[in-house]
Parts: C-alpha cells; structure tokens; sequence
C-alpha cells in the first residue's frame, strides 16, 4: 500500500473526515463499482478507499498525531450529531466524480473547530502535491495554503463524498451508469483520521470519533 508519508523527515499526509453511516457507504461503494468500467483511478471499498468526506486534509509531523488526535476527541465529544443532505451529483475537475453536500451552519462549525486545533500542529509542512506546484498558484490559492495547508477553506469548503476519479475525464452526458444523490442524506455523527493515499483516499485509519460521545 502506498501512502503519502514522508519517513524522512517524520512527516505524513492525514485527511479527518466525515465517515458516513453504514448504508451511505454503501450505496457509494456500488456508485464506485458501476463507475469502473469507465475507467478509473481508483475504487471504494471495505478495506482500502474508504467513503468518506473531507473536513480538512493536511501533512503533519509525526511527533504531533497525538496531539491531534486528543483535540479531535476534545471537538467531536462537544457536538452533537447533525444532518447533511446532498444536493447535486458532479463530474468535477480533474475527473473526480462526486456528490456535493449542502455546507450548513454544522458543517461550517466542524471545519472551523477542526482548522483551529490541528492547523497549528503542521508547523507550516505542506501536502507534497502543494510543494511541487505552489509557485505556480494564483496569489490568492497560494496564501490559502500557506496559512491553512489546504485549499478547501471557509467559502472555498464544497464538502463532497468522492466516488472515484475518471483516467480520462468525461463529461455527465457520456455517463451510462444510473447514479442518484437524493437518497444520499444522512445524519453525522463518527469522523475519523485517516493516512492519505494518492487522489486524496482514504487509505487506513487512524481513529474513529463518535460525536457527543
């Protein structure tokens, strides 16, 4: 298994994340299978690319997980469960094909307590896709992941559950699998801590947190 982790320097790439109940996984797990024969990158499952949508993605030295995961149980025992309702399904950039959540107040709030914990816990280290292309960023991009390490920030967060990512991006016309979001909604309550793999998976956990609890 390749992970993004940096045994050097003592530094590896996390993603904390929403893990959906059990009946949202799977009907992403089938999503996923269908999706295949178009040609894809990678495929979720049980044990390896596991559903999941993004709070905040990051590397971090190893000597501080630990820290990060107390704040992460201090933050998930202060909440207490919430919905999301999905409103669209999207061929994105770059080929992702995902399905888009409402950001509600609960999930601006999660993201903001996630970013204040962990975000000083980097000591400024950035994902290795960022060091190899930042001086190519718009200004803008390019302060956003500097301060934060991460791109999707605030009015810039869209939360997604990804269900693979297209070899050759197609557009939603040439798409012959019967993909549905609106029975995708859920009510939140485990995020976890996973270790990144490539295209931003899931690739092993860390810990699981349940909210308000």
């Amino acid at each position: 298994m390749q992970l993004n982790t940096n045994k050097a320097m003592d530094l590896l790439d996390i993603n904390i994340v929403i893990a959906p109940p059990e009946h949202i996984a799977k009907k992403a797990r089938y999503l996923s299978r269908q999706l295949k024969k178009q040609g894809t990158l990678f495929t979720l499952g049980r044990i390896d690319h596991f559903p999941h949508i993004s709070i905040y993605m990051c590397r971090l030295p190893l000597a501080n997980l630990e820290k990060a995961q107390k704040e992460l149980s201090n933050i998930t025992a202060s909440l207490d469960p919430f919905p999301i309702t999905a409103y669209r399904f999207r061929n994105a950039k770059r080929g992702y094909i995902d399905i888009r959540y409402y950001r509600n107040l609960h999930l601006r709030k999660l993201q903001q307590l996630v970013i204040d914990a962990i975000n000083p816990l980097r000591k400024g280290a950035l994902l290795e896709s960022d060091l190899q292309k930042i001086t190519t960023y718009p200004l803008k991009l390019k302060r956003m992941v500097e301060k934060y390490g991460y791109r999707s920030v605030g009015k810039e967060y869209y939360p997604h559950l990804s269900l693979t990512r297209l070899a050759n991006q197609l557009t939603l016309p040439q798409m012959t699998t019967a993909l549905q979001w609106q029975d995708m909604a859920f009510t939140v309550n485990k995020v976890g801590i996973y270790l990144c793999g490539e295209n931003g998976t899931c690739r092993r956990l860390i810990k699981m947190y349940h909210l308000n609890g």
